[in-house]
């Protein structure tokens, strides 16, 4: 049989496809719209949970408006994409999609999709007790032509304590491995709400500019490479 990309034998075996599906249609997700909301829990079958807890927190640029803490606000780029609707779909997909790699689920993690605002999703990411903390954003720079890639264009990963260092930078591997752009980078700050208020190790990810036409075509196709998050995940805990 043909080895998946990123992929391990384990005594945890396959997760099955219908299982996922199952997922999907239960979560029953609707990208046309997204207010903040609760978390959503997925967890791996009985007997495969690895007891590592992943939080995957979605974008929603709440506070655009000088109201933090309101309803998320739509971050548009290239191709009329919405940042906030495609990391939605990145985080279901990095959890329970399917494609050349292994989600989340089948890799024994239990992952936890934060939907609300970016003070809810800290304060519900320490609540749940979760071991990673990983925000899945696209990049932007604000005057930008749809047609042009700029040399800084790529995956960026950001970071501020030595652990989530060491996260983020498998994620820019993994991620950037894929991403169109040419510049993928890491880089510690201290300016990022996620990165100083978890208590979970965080590493956050731009997965790439979604102020070009095939940045914002890869971001768009999260099917494709999120199961790279879920590779970076295991080479940070080193398979458990």
């Amino acid at each position: 049989m043909r080895r998946r990309l990123g992929r391990r034998w384990s005594r945890r075996g396959f997760y099955p496809k219908l299982l996922i599906a199952a997922f999907v249609g239960v979560v029953g997700f609707n990208l046309g719209t997204q207010n903040a909301g609760a978390d959503q829990i997925f967890t791996p079958p009985p007997g495969t949970w690895n007891y590592h807890i992943i939080y995957l927190s979605q974008a929603c640029h709440d506070g655009n408006d000088g109201m933090p803490g309101g309803p998320c606000i739509p971050n548009i780029g290239c191709n009329n994409m919405d940042e906030n609707q495609q990391s939605a779909a990145a985080t279901y997909h990095a959890t329970f999609g399917w494609g050349v790699g292994l989600n989340l689920l089948e890799r024994g993690y239990q992952s936890v999709v934060g939907t609300g605002t970016l003070s809810q999703n800290v304060n519900s990411s320490n609540a749940v007790g979760a071991d990673l903390h990983v925000p899945v954003h696209s990049n932007a720079v604000e005057s930008f032509d749809c047609g042009v890639q700029l040399s800084t264009y790529g995956t960026k990963v950001f970071y501020i304590s030595t652990n989530g260092g060491t996260c983020a930078n498998h994620l820019r591997q993994t991620v950037g491995a894929a991403s169109p752009g040419s510049s993928d980078t890491k880089h510690w700050s201290n300016g990022l709400g996620e990165l100083t208020n978890t208590n979970a190790v965080a590493c956050y990810l731009e997965t790439d500019f979604h102020t070009w036409n095939t940045g914002a075509s890869f971001v768009s196709t999260s099917l494709h490479w999120t199961w790279r998050i879920g590779y970076a995940v295991d080479l940070y805990f080193g398979y458990p």
